[in-house]
């Protein structure tokens, strides 16, 4: 069985810090732009992202985010277990 406790703290680790890296662009401002399909992506989407899989890579537990490419199928099927990201959205719809 795998023990989960190092983890979890990594996913705390990094909400904690996606979470500064968030607020910091909300309160200087950011860029978003839409994506293929027309939903919206912004800066702190892009960033926090990066941070979070940052500090889950080294879980060595695979990771689903949204702003990230996926491995296919053939390959996502045969795992066991996953970690999936998704930071929170910061757009002109967020107030």
């Amino acid at each position: 069985m795998i023990d989960l406790s190092f983890p979890y703290k990594q996913a705390l680790l990094a909400a904690r810090e996606a979470s500064k890296v968030i607020v910091e662009l909300y309160n200087k401002g950011f860029s978003s732009e839409i994506k293929s399909d027309g939903s919206p992506v912004t800066e702190a989407d892009l960033a926090s992202s990066k941070v979070i899989h940052n500090y889950l890579k080294e879980t060595q537990i695979p990771i689903l985010g949204e702003e990230s490419v996926h491995p296919e199928f053939a390959t996502r099927k045969n795992w066991t277990k996953k970690l999936v990201c998704r930071p929170t959205r910061w757009d002109k719809r967020v107030h």
